[in-house]
């Protein structure tokens, strides 16, 4: 049953978002909402720029191996807010705007993650010696002819 639900709220969304556009439309005028549109669709995407650059530059310093994945999750959030911003209508906005607030960020991922986010601040023990793991290094710490090409990992 709660794929219905989902699968009706898929179906419903865009006749919603379409109709809260023509009232908005109704109201201020096709022009203004036009101007809406655009803004929200140029907000949206630098939203969306940003929340791409904190991941990335998070997983560069090495923060989601100190902090765990709760970091990931809500940069992620910024990411989708972006998007659910940059996507015409009026609802997908206002949601949008409220995952760009960090508290609810914050809040939304203790919900999603469960009792797992009470406990993702702390670090994760070191595997032992010979096993088979990946460890980020922050670019500071690399000699200047290492940062200067790529560094491919390959892990079969």
């Amino acid at each position: 049953m709660p794929r219905m639900r989902w699968l009706l709220l898929v179906i419903l969304l865009p006749f919603v978002e379409l109709w809260s556009l023509l009232e908005l439309g109704g109201a201020v005028g096709v022009g203004a909402t036009l101007v809406y549109c655009i803004v929200a669709m140029v907000v949206g995407l630098m939203l969306m720029r940003r929340g791409r650059e904190l991941m990335v530059s998070r997983i560069h310093a090495g923060d989601v191996h100190r902090r765990g994945p709760r970091v990931m999750l809500e940069d992620g959030f910024v990411v989708l807010a972006g998007g659910l911003i940059a996507f015409p209508g009026l609802v997908s906005d206002v949601i949008g705007i409220l995952l760009a607030i960090p508290f609810v960020r914050h809040l939304l991922t203790r919900v999603v993650m469960g009792p797992a986010s009470r406990t993702s601040t702390r670090p994760s023990p070191r595997p032992s010696a010979g096993a088979d793991h990946v460890e980020i290094i922050p670019p500071q710490a690399l000699p200047p002819t290492v940062r200067r090409r790529p560094v491919v990992i390959d892990v079969d």
